[in-house]
């Protein structure tokens, strides 16, 4: 069971693993996936060495993405407080989408078995998005065709330290500790414009660039001691955060913002009869402040799960938490945004934060040749924060401003079914899945309701030393807000061959989706509605070559993982 500990993450489980003495030796390997006629790759390289406890690793994972035949669709229509009305259909026209990103960790590991465990993580994350642009040819009734572009760079440069340290003492007691650094650089550029001809000279642009730095050091501490049938444990974690933006162009603003998050809970987990029980209660305090304005926030954080065998092979299992939601410092930062002629992007210093109650019952059910699960789940968000349009007059033209708000409420009822079943026994095995959610939002001046199913399923076989796998999912659709996501269809096809230690095979995504990926919104405010759908056709029928290799020298070295997990990635910044 998670515990505590993880109740800000929402993790339903956690593996704990167990670190082993180190052996001397080295071992390592690569596993590389890509596409043999258009720009998309997965690649990762890592090797290890051990002497007596000490451990010292390396990996590097490198992934890119290069496409050529990007599109959106979108069709727009605008309600003015006059009463007039302008409908929009753009068209969407080939434009380039690439990124790569670069991630490399050293690692060192000291382990004395049923003692201590240091371990020590430096990595440093690179990213480059020079093209996440498109273009758009724009009809309106009654005016000429229009030329949009909107082309997007951004950069990131992410290092950080990870230190952990683990003690066991007498009487089954152990100390976990945590640090963790982190400086998050961001250079992000937005270019908008409008022009008669896909070449001509725009009449209409809007662009700014923002230069972002954020400095993070989160520190955590948990101790437990088991008894015969009970464990008791409390833990203390500590975050505190400084970010400096600077937008200039189209807006020339510097945001300074400070953040901290205090958060201390005891648990006691343990087995009554036949019951395995986990009871916790927490207490977190967040601030935030902007030049000056801010806000302290506290919240009472209880959590409960529980679990019951049925009969043979079954068992129920209950969980409720209670967490706050806190607003994005990018939300907070009371930054204009424009993005066309029409349309602006705001954020909101007034936001605050909103507690979030979840309840997920399972059934399940499990045979030699037969697993069953039936979950159902509930959220409520009590003022959860919130799309907000308005209309508005910048410079006595109508402008559209879109911004968050905290609402009213919102609430997700959802059901699930999964059957996984072996229909040869260590040889061919089948998963089908299918679930749906029913999700309501209640704004101050809008109320939606969406039902949204899905389903999907795989088929695996192994022979020997080949391997076969195929899946296919429907779009998992959601309501946020006054806007409908809808996501992917997504379907796979492989084919792989191992010897000894190396595999080798051929993969296809999206395999007979001659449009490749797609994905879209509909947003449906009373002033502006909106449907837009984007398209890579790269991705359609892509054939992948696929290569994993390991080799070891020496005796193998068992290891494991830390047992608390820490990251900071927010960066702050208004984006589109």
């Amino acid at each position: 069971r998670p515990g505590m500990r993880y109740a800000a993450s929402g993790v339903e489980a956690v593996i704990n693993f167990v670190v082993k003495q180190p052996t001397a030796g080295v071992n390592g390997g690569l596993t590389a996936a890509n596409a043999v006629s258009t720009g998309f790759g997965n690649n990762i390289f890592y090797v290890q060495a051990n002497h007596k406890r000490s451990t010292f690793g390396l990996q590097y994972f490198v992934t890119y993405r290069n496409y050529d035949e990007r599109t959106m669709d979108e069709t727009q229509t605008f309600n003015f407080a006059d009463g007039s009305v302008r409908r929009r259909v753009s068209e969407g026209l080939n434009t380039p989408f690439s990124y790569a990103t670069h991630a490399l960790a050293a690692t060192y590991n000291l382990t004395k078995a049923d003692d201590y465990v240091f371990n020590a993580v430096f990595t440093q994350n690179i990213g480059h998005y020079p093209h996440n642009d498109f273009g758009q040819r724009i009809r309106e009734d009654g005016r000429p065709d229009l030329y949009s572009m909107t082309r997007i760079d951004q950069q990131s440069n992410n290092p950080s330290l990870d230190l952990y340290f683990k003690k066991n003492f007498a009487r089954r007691q152990q100390l976990l500790l945590n640090v963790v650094g982190t400086y998050i650089g961001t250079d992000y550029s937005r270019y908008y414009s409008e022009a008669e001809s896909l070449d001509g000279t725009p009449f209409s642009e809007y662009d700014y660039d923002t230069d972002g730095k954020r400095y993070s050091l989160i520190g955590e501490g948990y101790y437990s001691k088991d008894f015969e049938r009970v464990t008791l444990a409390a833990g203390l974690r500590y975050l505190h955060g400084y970010t400096r933006n600077r937008y200039v162009g189209a807006v020339d603003q510097v945001t300074d913002m400070r953040n901290s998050s205090l958060y201390g809970y005891v648990e006691v987990q343990g087995r009554w009869g036949k019951l395995d029980y986990g009871v916790g209660a927490g207490v977190s305090r967040e601030y935030f402040d902007e030049s000056g304005r801010g806000y302290t926030f506290y919240t009472f954080r209880p959590q409960v799960q529980l679990r019951y065998p049925l009969f043979r092979g079954a068992s129920l299992s209950y969980r409720f938490s209670s967490s706050p939601n806190l607003p994005s410092l990018a939300d907070l930062s009371d930054i204009p945004q424009q993005l066309t002629d029409l349309e602006m992007n705001r954020g909101n210093r007034d936001l605050e934060p909103y507690r979030s109650y979840s309840n997920r019952l399972q059934l399940s059910w499990s045979h030699p040749r037969v697993s069953v699960y039936l979950t159902g789940s509930h959220v409520y968000n009590k003022n959860p924060i919130l799309e907000q349009t308005s209309l508005t007059e910048v410079d006595g033209q109508p402008m559209f401003v879109y911004a968050a708000a905290n609402q009213k409420r919102s609430s997700r009822l959802g059901g699930q079914l999964s059957v996984n079943v072996k229909l040869v026994p260590d040889v061919l095995s089948l998963n089908l899945y299918g679930g749906v959610n029913r999700y309501d939002s209640r704004g101050h001046d809008y109320s939606h309701r969406y039902t949204a199913w899905n389903g999907g399923g795989s088929l695996s076989a192994t022979y020997k030393g080949f391997s076969f796998y195929a899946s296919m999912s429907s779009r998992y659709n959601a309501l946020y807000g006054e806007t409908i996501n809808y996501g992917e269809t997504n379907s796979v096809l492989q084919l792989m061959y191992t010897w000894k230690t190396l595999s080798a095979g051929l993969g296809m995504l999206y395999p007979f989706q001659a449009r490749g990926w797609s994905g879209g919104t509909r947003q449906m405010n009373r002033l502006v509605q909106k449907e837009s759908w984007s398209h890579i056709r790269d991705n359609g029928n892509m054939v992948l070559l696929q290569l994993t290799w390991r080799f070891s020298r020496g005796r193998k070295h068992q290891a494991g993982r830390k047992e608390l997990s820490n990251s900071d990635h927010e960066t702050g910044i208004a984006t589109e």
